[in-house]
């Protein structure tokens, strides 16, 4: 089996609006980075903007930096409604196959071949395709005048870090070419197998996603153990099978517990 490359997993929110969201998918992306030896880097606040929405380009600030410090590995971006689904997913054999991409998104709504979705992404910063978009993306933002962020109360009233990437991937065929849209069943979308992100929609409020996501994201989490009641409602139920019978019918551990608890009836 591959080996895992190096890759720093981001995430971003603002201090307000859009940090419980960035709360809610943390433990998952946090539980997947711990689990497979991953660096992962939060930064809350605005790096550079007035309106929480504008944390939106810190994905920015982050891929500067790893401008600047000459990094070679993997970058892997995550918005704030967007988390792990799969902590056991093969992503070094995966990574492997896409060794010759240099920029891989989900697909956006309009499945052009420049039309992707900005909010998962994953880049290789060994290809100096992915370091060239980065330093154009980043310089499109700059180009923003700072009054124009300040009017811009809404993410759609100027152009977004969204459309900017789009922009310049129609723009320069090379960066086209480096380009791998990865299908939705795998990653940036509620329905995703690997990575989940709860888009923004018209019959959802903040809040009502921010729920969802919590709600998804526990259904992760490792179920507890069953309690001496669950075990005693459990024997319950099978008091009256052979003992043999049981140890085939249950994994090991499982009747074991059953034992245990078929134990503990007979003495109350």
């Amino acid at each position: 089996m591959p080996s895992l490359p190096e890759i720093i997993l981001f995430q971003t929110a603002d201090q307000d609006r859009y940090f419980p969201m960035l709360m809610a998918t943390l433990p998952a992306n946090r539980a997947f980075c711990l689990r497979h030896g991953i660096r992962m880097e939060v930064f809350i606040g605005v790096r550079r903007g007035f309106h929480p929405w504008q944390a939106a380009y810190n994905r920015l600030g982050f891929l500067g930096d790893r401008l600047a410090d000459g990094y070679r590995g993997w970058v892997m971006h995550l918005d704030a409604d967007a988390f792990i689904a799969d902590p056991r997913f093969d992503l070094a054999g995966y990574l492997a196959g896409h060794a010759d991409h240099a920029l891989i998104h989900p697909p956006g709504a309009r499945q052009a071949p420049w039309d992707v979705n900005s909010g998962v992404f994953l880049w290789n910063f060994g290809h100096e395709a992915a370091r060239e978009a980065a330093r154009r993306w980043i310089a499109a933002y700059a180009a923003i005048p700072d009054t124009a962020l300040r009017d811009a109360t809404e993410w759609n009233q100027i152009e977004n870090d969204q459309s900017m990437l789009q922009r310049l991937l129609r723009e320069d065929p090379a960066l086209l070419a480096a380009l791998h849209i990865e299908t939705d069943a795998l990653i940036g979308y509620q329905q995703s197998r690997f990575i989940k992100q709860y888009v923004t929609n018209d019959q959802h409020s903040l809040a009502q996603r921010t729920e969802r996501i919590a709600q998804a994201v526990a259904r992760l989490a490792p179920r507890p153990a069953s309690g001496p009641e669950d075990l005693r409602q459990a024997a319950a139920l099978l008091r009256g099978a052979a003992p043999d019978a049981l140890q085939q019918a249950l994994p090991k551990p499982e009747a074991a517990q059953l034992a245990v608890a078929m134990a503990e009836l007979l003495r109350g």
